[in-house]
């Protein structure tokens, strides 16, 4: 059995990203996104060279320094981990398996990046099947297609309400948290504690799987408010890090083990990014720090961030959805490709993927996101491993063996370098909210991830589109290297 483990930390490390992007409130979000304003077009690249230094080798820092230096920009990457990749992590502990650790899905193929680049890199991806699924209560029974059905009315009747809380909040000009918005609606459906435990499981794997958040951290106005690409969903049968790895070969200086501790921005407009090893003379910073580090003020800026800023980054949320990989000998589970368990408290072991379709291996991937999440984050791996095996048992019987022959555990929240899964709308936030990110910090200092795209939040693609973004807006005020700025 085995746990990942950076080697610059000697922590448990990264977890689970997006699993999937259904956008369960389309026409809710729809109605609720403002209109977005243009990104600045790529202006032509300076007379020589000007240098930047990015901060972290995620995608998005990934991406940014690929646009940079094919624009003549030299760049150097500050990377805190001893790999590439920040919350795309490919694991391959057991021989044969690639096992993604963090983000998994490219979400929705037409017009997505992601998608584009995999093709043309020909790396191999499988379509995934949401709609084939089995859904077992908490006495493992499997429900009927009826009971099923109706599981699913109850969802959407409640999405419903929340829909036009949503309304009523707009209306005031004001915000409330979905959780708050959610309890109330379940009171008015007058349920019997049987359904009501259903529904509020429900709420669990399609609402707080979805977003990395408790329901009682969410703005109930602006939670699912992000576009989607149509298309299928799709996964990486050989591992997310391929798209990484393509992506890294247009930045040719990534420094490694280096996590930056504070950014000096001079009276004309210079920078230093200080490291435990070395301090570098730059132009221009651009900062993709993960939401979760920015909330821990574990980087020092000097001039101090303006209070718009630190506003919009105490106001997200930044939550944890947290994987487990379960490896065995033989197959004891159905053909399903998920497995939805309403367990009693509802919340704990919702979601379920079926591994072998996909790596052809005995494989189950269980997920757990919310309070749950956190409460397992304290958890011995043993202790996190036989509560995964008894809820297998209730499911799949006495078939299921007493261990597995492996697994691997995640645990977001823990990771220094994370600090959380991914970010979301917390209440009183809105796409309006990521724009303060757009614009330099004392004129040097750019932001760029997930947590600052205004049209993808929470996404690798939006993260890769903000690194390419910010990259464009730089360049169109950057220095030449005469310039007495930055020297």
């Amino acid at each position: 059995m085995s746990t990942p483990t950076d080697p610059h930390s000697g922590t448990l490390s990264t977890g689970a990203s997006n699993p999937r992007r259904r956008f369960l409130f389309r026409a809710l979000a729809a109605s609720m996104l403002p209109a977005l304003g243009t990104r600045c077009a790529l202006a032509a690249p300076p007379t020589g060279e000007a240098r930047v230094v990015v901060i972290g080798a995620g995608i998005a820092g990934l991406a940014a320094a690929a646009q940079l230096e094919a624009a003549g920009v030299t760049v150097t990457v500050l990377e805190a981990r001893q790999r590439i990749g920040g919350r795309v992590w490919t694991w391959r502990g057991v021989e044969g398996l690639s096992l993604d650790l963090g983000a998994s899905w490219i979400h929705g193929t037409e017009g997505n990046p992601i998608a584009a680049l995999a093709k043309a890199k020909g790396i191999s991806t499988v379509p995934y099947d949401y709609e084939d699924f089995a859904v077992f209560a908490a006495d493992g029974r499997p429900l009927s297609e009826s009971e099923v059905e109706a599981y699913e009315k109850r969802f959407e009747a409640l999405a419903a309400r929340i829909e036009s809380t949503a309304r009523a909040q707009r209306r005031e000009g004001s915000d409330r948290s979905l959780g708050a918005a959610i309890d109330a609606a379940i009171r008015n459906m007058a349920l019997d504690e049987r359904a009501e435990r259903a529904l509020r499981n429900a709420v669990s794997h399609e609402i707080e799987h979805e977003f990395a958040s408790p329901v009682a951290a969410l703005s109930v106005r602006h939670f699912d408010s992000a576009e989607s690409f149509e298309g299928e969903d799709q996964l990486f049968p050989g591992g997310y890090d391929a798209v990484i790895k393509a992506i890294a070969g247009g930045a040719s200086d990534i420094r490694l083990g280096q996590p930056v501790t504070r950014v000096v921005v001079d009276d004309e407009g210079g920078c230093e990014v200080h490291t435990a090893k070395e301090v570098l003379r730059c132009e221009r910073v651009i900062c993709t720090a993960p939401l979760g580090v920015l909330k821990a003020r574990a980087i020092e800026f000097e001039p101090p961030l303006d209070a718009e800023r630190l506003e919009a980054i105490d106001a997200l949320s930044m939550g944890a959805l947290d994987k487990l990989y379960m490896v065995y000998e033989e197959q004891f589970w159905g053909d399903s490709a998920r497995f939805t368990y309403v367990g009693s408290p509802p919340g704990q072991w919702t979601e379920h993927l079926n591994g072998l379709l996909l790596t052809g291996r005995p494989v189950l991937l269980s997920f757990n996101a919310g309070p749950y999440a956190v409460e397992l984050a304290a958890l011995e791996d043993a202790e996190v491993v036989a509560r995964a095996t008894a809820v297998y048992r209730h499911m799949f019987g006495d078939k299921v063996p007493a261990a597995p022959k492996a697994f691997v555990r995640t645990n977001w929240a823990r990771d220094p370098w994370a600090r959380g899964s991914y970010s979301s709308f917390g209440v009183g936030t809105s796409p309006e909210t990521l724009e303060t990110f757009h614009e330099p910090h004392a004129e040097s200092v750019y932001f760029a991830g997930e947590h600052t795209h205004t049209e993808h939040p929470s996404t690798v693609h939006g993260a890769y589109m903000s690194g390419q973004d910010t990259a464009k807006r730089l360049l169109t005020g950057l220095p030449r290297t005469g310039d007495r700025r930055g020297r």
